[in-house]
């Protein structure tokens, strides 16, 4: 079975168990066209290509030479259609001796492909989801940044800057008594509305992530959990000096954000260890509790396993992997791996 690329020009060895592996790689990103072999004449024309011998065929001169080296002497291919009638790829079936399909044979190159396109279909439709998830994500992070920034810097500014206005005005003011502790009224509210500000920006996206990357940030953030839960946090950092990709990076803060949250919400824990480092050119995150452990049966649809499905996702877009496992002889642990040079799964597979 071949797949067509997004540019509707060449095919891709999707699924070939019964060819040799030299042939595998020949066939690989071959072009489609008027005379390209059976499956690549299949997929030009969108229609069945029955090659009785391919020693004698005219469609098999290009490729004439590596089919005879394999042995191979007929091969019937037909294309894939989508719903909408795109050719989505070709099944092919190859023999060691010349001869056209009969009845049996035709019936079950039908069966085949009708599955085949519902397989394919399928999974299109999941990369096309996943794709828009995580363009909507990369949006909503662009969005929670501008925000942040607008916060911290504008109303943070105009804030500081009042503050300033009101400790000025208390300065100059001669009158005793309840002017003064107006002003001094003012004064705090000033402060404690700066703070939540603060707050706020920091939650959406904190700055240092983009400053002083993720160790910091998660230092940061693990003594923000531990002052606000008062549960003991130990981040043990042995990640490289040299910066990390900044999609990754957020990556892995969200779902170390949301590891806290579950450990919040359900662990009952006591203390977290997070242990950062990069291995094989890949960021490995743990993050372990001493809680009463995951449940062995989540329920799906629940805050929790969504939660959980989402921390996979992220981390999936990125080419790594997100285990959430239960500890001996408590707790759970939070492992993330991530290519440190990874980027959003916006590049669709190789199939249109």
């Amino acid at each position: 079975m071949l797949l067509l690329d997004e540019s509707g020009t060449r095919l891709h060895v999707a699924a070939a168990p019964g060819l040799p592996a030299t042939y595998n790689k020949m066939l690989e990103g071959a072009s489609i066209g008027p005379r390209a072999g059976s499956c690549g004449t299949a997929a030009y024309y969108g229609q069945p290509v029955h090659v009785e011998d391919i020693l004698t065929d005219p469609l098999w001169v290009d490729y004439r030479d590596l089919a005879k080296l394999s042995g191979m002497r007929g091969c019937w291919s037909t294309p894939i259609f989508s719903a909408d009638q795109r050719v989505l790829g070709t099944f092919a079936l190859y023999h060691k001796q010349p001869g056209l399909p009969d009845r049996v044979a035709l019936e079950l190159i039908e069966r085949a492909t009708h599955v085949a396109s519902l397989v394919i279909e399928r999974r299109l439709l999941d990369e096309e989801q996943r794709a828009l998830a995580a363009r909507i994500e990369a949006v909503r992070e662009e969005e929670r940044t501008g925000i942040a920034r607008e916060l911290h810097d504008e109303l943070g500014q105009a804030l500081t800057a009042l503050k300033l206005d009101v400790a000025w005005i208390a300065r100059n003011t001669h009158e005793n008594g309840s002017m003064h502790a107006r002003l001094d009224e003012m004064a705090q509210l000033v402060d404690t509305t700066l703070q939540s500000v603060r707050r706020i920006s920091s939650e959406l996206r904190p700055v240092i992530l983009d400053e002083l990357g993720l160790g910091a940030t998660i230092q940061w953030q693990a003594d923000e959990f531990g002052a606000r839960t008062n549960i003991e946090l130990n981040v043990e950092n042995a990640l490289p000096e040299q910066p990390i990709d900044r999609t990754v990076s957020t990556a892995a803060f969200r779902i170390f954000q949301e590891a806290l949250t579950n450990i919040a919400r359900h662990a009952e824990a006591t203390r977290v260890d997070v242990r950062l480092r990069a291995s094989e050119g890949n960021l490995i995150m743990e993050v372990a509790d001493d809680g009463v452990g995951l449940p062995e049966l989540v329920r799906r649809g629940s805050p929790q396993s969504l939660g959980l499905v989402g921390m996979r996702e992220r981390a999936r877009r990125l080419g790594g992997d997100c285990i959430v496992m239960r500890r001996q002889p408590r707790g759970t642990l939070v492992v993330l791996s991530v290519p440190l040079g990874a980027a959003p799964e916006m590049a669709a597979h190789p199939v249109h």
